[in-house]
Formats: structure tokens, C-alpha cells, sequence
């Protein structure tokens, strides 16, 4: 799988997506690196895992990743990075020294109180369906547009994101999968490894996190350096891909 002759990337992407959310920053540094940009289980062809929680996503990356004869360096959007960064907390030798988190989700007591609120008040929601119904109704046009207004700032760009997120977002195994993923997601934040240096991507306008706490993990930590995106959301993948691998690029150069 890796490139005997270019440095390891490993993407991961956010939840309701796939791989092929990040193949634009993946095509534009496949010139320098060999890039691994693969489905989380429950997303796009993977079998979802059981049961689907922060550990079992934890494990089943350093067991993809302790295959590769190469260390990678992780790059990671959105609760790709909530993933990877508790897993090199766990395995930091399983990486290099480098790890960059896009759009980590970092949150203040009152918003985890009322992300755990909406998490179950959708659960409720959805539990008399019939299965077949409920992964119909989470994969629609119109759960999936509303989803991408929400996280998406930048609005020039919209009717393309709403497109994309419409055509890859409902690629996932089962609405119990995606569910489980939400609540990972919703229940869980980021966090910045010692002994690595991080980068962090975070839009200026992303409405998943608090920018400013991101900003006092940041300062807290001895090798972080936190770029802000200005007049971006949460999908910076999206809104400002050039910009972030050129961020990406510079932070990881030796």
C-alpha cells in the first residue's frame, strides 16, 4: 500500500462521509507523498464494526495502520480527527511526529450538554422506523442539504457542497452505524498528543466548535500551531481545499 519512495499520508475523513470527501487535498499531495485516503467502517464500502464506538474506531486504525511498513503521518477532518487524535494519544509510535487535525471539535460544558440533548432527542426520533426507513430518511437530499447549509460558511460554494455531500454522505453501512458515529461524534473531543507536533486547521466561522477554547488548547500545548481560516465553516475541505494543502504542505515539509 505505501510508496518505498515518498512519505505516508493517511486521511481520514468526518462523519456521514467517505473517502471521497477528501480526495481533492488527497490529489493535490499525491505529487510528494503517497497518500492512503480509505472509509472509516460504516462509511462507504466498510462493514460497520460491533459494537461502533471511540475504542473499537481506535483499534481497528492501529491494526490497519501497525500493517503499513512505513510510519504515516495522519491527517484528519472533523470526527476523523477526534479518532485519530485519541489513537496516537494511545499508539503515538505507531505515527511520525506529525499529525494534522482539520476542523477538530473542541467544546465548552454547556454545548457537550446540549450535543448529548440533540444526540438522543434524535435517537427518540427515529426509533419507531423500520430500518430500511430510517437509513432512507438519514441518506435523503434533504436531511443531507440541511446538514451542509449548517456547516458551510462560505455560500458562493454551496449548491457544489450541498451536491457532494448529497452524493457521498449517505454511503454509510446502517442508520445503526451512523448513529453510533453521531454519538461518538457528539460525546467526544478532539485531543493534542504530547510529544507530537499538531497542526490544526479550524475555520473561523465553523459552527461545531468553539474557536476560542480551540485556541486555548492550542496555546496549551508545546508544538501546536493553530492556522485560522477566515470567512470558512466546518467544511474546509470544501470551502478552502488549496489553502489547506498548502498549509498542509508547508507544516510538513522537514
Amino acid at each position: 500500500m505505501a510508496s518505498s519512495n515518498k512519505p505516508t499520508l493517511f486521511l481520514l475523513h468526518g462523519l456521514r462521509g467517505n473517502h471521497q470527501g477528501l480526495r481533492t487535498i488527497a490529489k493535490k499531495l499525491e505529487s510528494d507523498w503517497n497518500v492512503i485516503n480509505l472509509d472509516l467502517p460504516g462509511s462507504g464500502s466498510r462493514a460497520e464494526l460491533s459494537p461502533q464506538d471511540l475504542n473499537a474506531h481506535i483499534e481497528a486504525l492501529h491494526e490497519t495502520i501497525s500493517a503499513l511498513p512505513e510510519k504515516p503521518t495522519i491527517i484528519a477532518h472533523s470526527m476523523g480527527a477526534t479518532i485519530a487524535s485519541h489513537y496516537v494519544t494511545k499508539y503515538p509510535d505507531d505515527t511520525t511526529d506529525k499529525l494534522v487535525l482539520m476542523s477538530p471539535v473542541f467544546r465548552t460544558k454547556s454545548r457537550a450538554r446540549r450535543d448529548k440533548t440533540l444526540y438522543l432527542t434524535l435517537k427518540a426520533a427515529l426509533s419507531p422506523l423500520p430500518k430500511t426507513t430510517k437509513k432512507k430518511l438519514l441518506a435523503s437530499r434533504p436531511v443531507s442539504y440541511a446538514i451542509s447549509h449548517y456547516l458551510t460558511f462560505d455560500k458562493s460554494q454551496q449548491k457544489y457542497i450541498d451536491e457532494q455531500h448529497y452524493a457521498y454522505s449517505g454511503h454509510f453501512a446502517s442508520a445503526k452505524s451512523l448513529l453510533s458515529d453521531a454519538k461518538l461524534a457528539m460525546s467526544n473531543t478532539a485531543l493534542l498528543p504530547q510529544g507530537k507536533h499538531i497542526l490544526i486547521i479550524a475555520g473561523v466561522r465553523d459552527r461545531l466548535t468553539n474557536l476560542n477554547l480551540t485556541r486555548t488548547h492550542a496555546s496549551a500545548h508545546p508544538s501546536c500551531r493553530l492556522c485560522e481560516v477566515k470567512d470558512t465553516g466546518h467544511l474546509v475541505n470544501y470551502e478552502r481545499p488549496d489553502q489547506a494543502v498548502k498549509l498542509i504542505s508547508d507544516f510538513l515539509q522537514p
